[in-house]
């Protein structure tokens, strides 16, 4: 079992994989409050995140699809970038 896991990909899969591993740490947002928020407000909100993996010590970044299959210009392509600058490859 895999513990101390931060989950990144496409919603919903981040979700569905974070929820079946131990102590995993995914960016959780309702919905109804991301649909309202501009796109500074969510990189802010993805950026917080994000340092949290940084700042860590976490030796593991798991994502729920293969980082070459983001979405152009999706929020997780970003993600799967500065994680890999971070080390996570």
């Amino acid at each position: 079992m895999l513990c101390h896991n931060y989950v990144l990909g496409h919603y919903p899969g981040y979700v569905n994989l974070g929820g079946k591993l131990c102590r995993a740490a995914i960016f959780s947002i309702p919905a109804a409050h991301w649909n309202h928020l501009t796109p500074q407000q969510k990189w802010s909100r993805n950026r917080t995140f994000l340092n949290g993996v940084r700042t860590s010590n976490s030796n593991c970044v798991v994502f729920s699809h293969a980082p070459s299959q983001a979405r152009l210009g999706s929020w997780s392509t970003t993600r799967s970038g500065i994680c890999k600058r971070l080390g996570y490859a």
